[in-house]
């Protein structure tokens, strides 16, 4: 670090490097696979499954009200997929933050989804994740 610091290196590393030569990536993990574990293990419990996107974005509130619009279209006709159904999807969705609260994403999305699934029988869950480090 300090021969980087003091200008005797390169502080990074070009695409051509020879530091490189010896790494390797590999991918051991997804959003989709996430997503279809996720699916495999609500299987499991009963529920009929659907992933509707690994690539979820837009803002965090309007993610949610389209969650909840399928839940109850759901309850109402058994579409896409009948009850108890387990709906799935992954992505980075937005706040947009106004004034001086708290919370993030995942907070933002449960309230939004509660308030907008109030009327619902207790059986509705919602659940929002975040995956990754903090």
């Amino acid at each position: 670090m300090k021969a980087g610091l003091d200008g005797q290196i390169p502080e990074t590393p070009k695409e051509n490097d020879r530091i490189f030569d010896r790494v390797f990536n590999f991918i051991v993990g997804s959003n989709i696979l996430a997503l279809e574990a996720a699916s495999e293990k609500a299987k499991t419990l009963g529920y009929e499954t659907v992933i509707l996107s690994s690539m979820v974005e837009g803002e965090t509130k309007e993610v949610a009200r389209v969650h909840t619009a399928i839940a109850k279209e759901i309850i109402k006709t058994d579409r896409p997929i009948p009850a108890p159904a387990c709906i799935i999807s992954g992505g980075e969705t937005t706040v947009t933050i106004r004034g001086d609260g708290l919370g993030g994403r995942n907070q933002e999305f449960c309230l939004a989804a509660c308030l907008d699934l109030v009327e619902l029988p207790p059986r509705v869950v919602i659940l929002s994740r975040r995956h990754g480090r903090k």
